[in-house]
């Protein structure tokens, strides 16, 4: 296991546009096979979501770093992500329990306007209390959707981390989020874009999701690969890389 203080990091080199080019170019040649991969990777993820999660977002950025490489790549290695089991597991745990510290607030005050809902009724009429109750969801749904983004990209960099040096969870969400703030509306660009994409992606019968996948994945990995580049000895470092604060 690597020690995350000897992993460097760039700062303000991300580019959203760029990222989802290369993300582009990265699978063009072999999209199919990502498409399988990233597919069934996210859905094997969502059967028990906190315990096999970590370990498929692994797999899937283990492929993409062989694609990086030149290497071939092997359906099969998106198993190999059950190597960094754990370090998968505690990562995926902090990433929920961070999501509930937001969208727990945001669940209780939705269910505080159904409950008002009568008493809207009665004080201004159907139409009033069906126009207020409209736009609570309008603003739970907007307030997910910018939680998605942000704390995705906080986030967004912990697996591929994991995969590369075997980091363990924790080393690998404070170091992600760390280099994440160093890059932060680069990285947020990327995340939105993925979020965004992946929403017009379900709204064309879902399938169209799993086909921009593929794509959207490779330019989180074209990002990651922006703000970690292939690590060198630390004789040869450049210690302007090191941003570590």
């Amino acid at each position: 296991m690597k020690d995350s203080r000897s992993i460097q990091f760039t700062q303000g080199l991300v580019r959203p546009w760029v990222c989802l080019t290369e993300g582009w170019a990265m699978v063009r040649g072999r999209y199919w096979l990502f498409v399988g991969i990233a597919t069934c990777g996210m859905l094997l993820g969502s059967v028990v979501p906190v315990i096999l999660f970590g370990a498929m977002m692994c797999g899937i950025y283990l492929c993409y770093l062989e694609q990086l490489k030149g290497n071939p790549v092997d359906f099969r290695r998106l198993f190999d992500g059950f190597q960094h089991f754990e370090s998968g597991l505690v990562a995926t745990a902090l990433l929920m329990a961070v999501s509930l510290l937001v969208v727990l607030p945001a669940s209780l005050s939705l269910s505080g306007a159904v409950i008002m809902l009568p008493l809207f009724i009665d004080r201004g009429g159907l139409t009033l209390a069906f126009g207020l109750y409209l736009a609570v969801i309008g603003v739970f749904v907007l307030v997910i959707i910018v939680a998605a983004i942000v704390l995705g990209a906080f986030f967004m960099y912990t697996f591929p981390l994991i995969a590369e040096h075997g980091l363990s969870g924790s080393e690998a969400v404070r170091l992600g989020a760390r280099a994440a703030r160093a890059n932060f509306w680069g990285t947020l660009g990327v995340m939105a874009s993925q979020v965004l994409l992946g929403m017009v992606g379900v709204c064309l019968c879902y399938v169209g999701a799993f086909l921009i996948l593929p794509i959207t994945m490779g330019a989180v990995m074209a990002a990651y690969r922006t703000v970690f580049p292939v690590q060198v000895s630390s004789d040869n470092a450049d210690p302007s890389l090191a941003v570590q604060s």
